[in-house]
C-alpha cells in the first residue's frame, strides 16, 4: 500500500478541487506512473548498489588476457636500471621516441610471428629509424628476447623471464645495457595468445637534424644544422657527406653556431655542395661512434 500512498493522497486532493469532466482521472493516472517510477529507480539503485559490493572491480588484468605489456616494460627498465647500478653506471634517461621504436618493433615481432632486429620485409633498425624518426642523430643497438607457453600474468615475473636468457642474436642483456656511453633506453614489450616479445634499444643520442640554415653562409658548402642534445661537446662532432649508394664524398667538423639566443645549443657543419643532392645523406660521428646516416636536409 505503501507504494500507492503518494497517488492515492494526490487523488484525494484533486477530487477536493473543481476541475472539467476526466481532468481527474487524467492526473490521478500521471501521478500513479510517477509513483510506480520512482519506485522502479529506488530497486535498480539497489540492485546496482548489491552487484558492487557482491562483484568488486578486479585490480590486475584476468590470466587469459596476459601480463600488461607497459607495466611489464616499467618492470623491465627498473631491472635494467638496477643492474646499471650495481656496475657504478648511471641509470639510461627515457625518450618518447626510442620508446615508440621499441613498442612499434615488440608488437610487430608478436604478430607477425618472428623474432629479430630483422622483419620479414627486410627492414631493420636503422631503416626503422629513418623512416618514423629522420631528425634523430644516434647510434643504436637492439636487443630482442621471445617466450612462449606464459601461464603468469604477473608483469614483474614476465620481466624476469624475458631478461633471464639470450637474445635471439645469443647476446646476454648485460652486453647492450652496461654500455657506458649510452645515455638513452627504448623498451617495448609485446603479449599475444601466450606469446611474449621484448625489444629494448640502447641509444647514444647526441644531437637532432634541424631545418633550419645558419646566420653564416658558406660559398660552395652545403651546411646542416643541429641542436645538441645536453651532455654533447661540438668538438666531439663531425659528420660525412654520402652519396645515395654510402660513398663518402666530404667530411667536416661541427662548429658551433649560437651567436645569439635563437641559435643557442645550434651546431653546424659545412659539407661540400653535393652535385646530386638527390638521395644523398648525412652521417654523424662522435668519438668511436657512428650514428645511422639519415637524408641529407
Amino acid at each position: 500500500m505503501l507504494q500507492h500512498a503518494p497517488g492515492l493522497l494526490v487523488g484525494a486532493t484533486l477530487a477536493t478541487r473543481n476541475y472539467p469532466p476526466g481532468e481527474v482521472e487524467r492526473l490521478a493516472l500521471l501521478c500513479l506512473a510517477a509513483g510506480f517510477i520512482t519506485l522502479a529507480i529506488i530497486v535498480v539503485a539497489r540492485a546496482i548498489a548489491h552487484w558492487g559490493q557482491a562483484s568488486p572491480v578486479p585490480e590486475s588484468s584476468p590470466s587469459w588476457i596476459g601480463p600488461d605489456p607497459s607495466d611489464t616494460a616499467a618492470c623491465i627498465r627498473d631491472l635494467i636500471d638496477q643492474l646499471r647500478g650495481d656496475h657504478g653506471l648511471e641509470a639510461l634517461a627515457t625518450d618518447p621516441i626510442f620508446d615508440e621504436l621499441a613498442r612499434y618493433h615488440a608488437h610487430d615481432m608478436v604478430v607477425r610471428g618472428f623474432c629479430g632486429p630483422t622483419d620479414p620485409d627486410g627492414i631493420g633498425l636503422d631503416a626503422r629509424l629513418v623512416r618514423l624518426h629522420p631528425t634523430v642523430i644516434a647510434s643504436l643497438s637492439e636487443w630482442d628476447r621471445e617466450v612462449s607457453g606464459l601461464a603468469a600474468a604477473d608483469p614483474k615475473e614476465l620481466a624476469d623471464l624475458l631478461l633471464s636468457g639470450p637474445s635471439s642474436q645469443g647476446a646476454a642483456i648485460n652486453d647492450r645495457a652496461l654500455a657506458e656511453e649510452a645515455n638513452f633506453l627504448g623498451i617495448g614489450v609485446g603479449v599475444a595468445k601466450g606469446r611474449a616479445t621484448v625489444c629494448i634499444l640502447v641509444a647514444h643520442h647526441w644531437a637532432s637534424l634541424l631545418p633550419d640554415r645558419p646566420h653564416t653562409e658558406r660559398q660552395g658548402a652545403w651546411p646542416v644544422v643541429a641542436k645538441l642534445v645536453e651532455g654533447t661537446s661540438v668538438n666531439q662532432l663531425e659528420a660525412s657527406l654520402l652519396d645515395k649508394v654510402g660513398r663518402e664524398i666530404g667530411r667536416a667538423a661541427a662548429e658551433r653556431v649560437d651567436t645569439d639566443e635563437w641559435e643557442q645549443g645550434r651546431v653546424c657543419v659545412y659539407l661540400p655542395t653535393p652535385t646530386y643532392p638527390e638521395g644523398g645523406q648525412v652521417q654523424w660521428r662522435r668519438l668511436r661512434a657512428t650514428a645511422v646516416a639519415l637524408p641529407l636536409p
